[in-house]
C-alpha cells in the first residue's frame, strides 16, 4: 500500500464530512488495492457511505473486493443492493452468478432487472443459461 492510499483511508475513517469522503473516494478508486477493502467494507455498513465505497470496490481487481460486495448484498437495503448488483456486473465478477441467479426472480423489479443486467454483463456460459431459463419462464406481454 502506498502512502497516498494510506492517507486516503485514514481520512475515510475520520469524522470528515460526507462531501469530503465523496471526493476522496472518487480519487481512491484510481489507486485502491486490496488493502483498501477493510475500510471500504466498514463503509458498506452505513447507507450514507455505501454508495461511496461500492464504485471503489468495483475498481479493485482482487477477488476480495467482489467477495466483500457479495457478502453485503444480502444485508443491504434496496438502493445499496441495486448498486452492488450493478457493480458485480460491471466488474464481471463471475463468482456472483449463483447469487444473482436467485435475485432474477426477486419481487422487486429494480433488483430483478439489475440482476438480469449484471448476469448479461458477466457473460459466462452459466450466466447465459440462467438468463435463457429466466426468459423462457417469463410471461409474454
Amino acid at each position: 500500500m502506498n502512502e497516498t492510499e494510506k492517507l486516503m483511508l485514514r481520512f475515510l475513517q475520520s469524522d470528515a464530512t460526507l462531501p469530503g469522503k465523496q471526493f476522496v473516494c472518487k480519487h481512491l478508486g484510481t489507486i485502491a488495492t486490496k488493502n483498501s477493502v477493510p475500510v471500504l467494507k466498514e463503509m458498506l455498513k452505513n447507507e450514507s457511505t455505501a454508495d461511496l465505497a461500492i464504485p471503489v470496490l468495483e475498481r479493485i481487481s482482487d477477488p476480495i473486493a467482489g467477495k466483500t460486495m457479495m457478502n453485503y448484498l444480502k444485508k443491504s437495503e434496496k438502493k445499496t443492493k441495486v448498486a452492488i448488483i450493478n457493480s458485480l456486473g460491471a466488474c464481471r465478477y463471475d463468482k456472483a452468478v449463483k447469487l444473482l441467479a436467485k435475485l432474477v426472480y426477486d419481487s422487486d423489479p429494480m433488483i430483478s432487472g439489475s440482476s438480469i443486467s449484471a448476469l448479461g454483463s458477466i457473460g459466462t456460459n452459466e450466466a447465459a443459461e440462467i438468463l435463457k431459463t429466466a426468459t423462457s419462464n417469463s410471461p409474454v406481454t
